[in-house]
């Protein structure tokens, strides 16, 4: 992973839909003001999500939810991506 970027495993996600839940509250909580010398700063957020196949790799999944952020990035500021 890149210098500005992490990642967020999760156990017992319901499904696609489920996990775009959780990746657009993630984005809202994250994109709350931030005061730095009393201006506000906003983080904005990509997000790439994939859920994991039994016969995936960590490796696998990583790649798919990497290549998911990048469409994300592509699409404009904020956005979410599933793959």
């Amino acid at each position: 992973l890149g210098g500005d970027e992490f990642l967020v495993i999760l156990d017992g996600v319901d499904g696609l839909p489920s996990a775009i839940d959780l990746a657009t509250r993630i984005q809202h909580a994250l994109h709350r003001p931030i005061l730095i010398n009393g201006t506000a700063h906003h983080a904005s957020l990509s997000i790439g999500v994939t859920l994991i196949n039994p016969a995936d790799t960590i490796q696998d999944a990583v790649a798919r939810a990497d290549a998911a952020m990048y469409r994300a990035k592509t699409a404009g500021k904020a956005r979410i991506a599933s793959a």
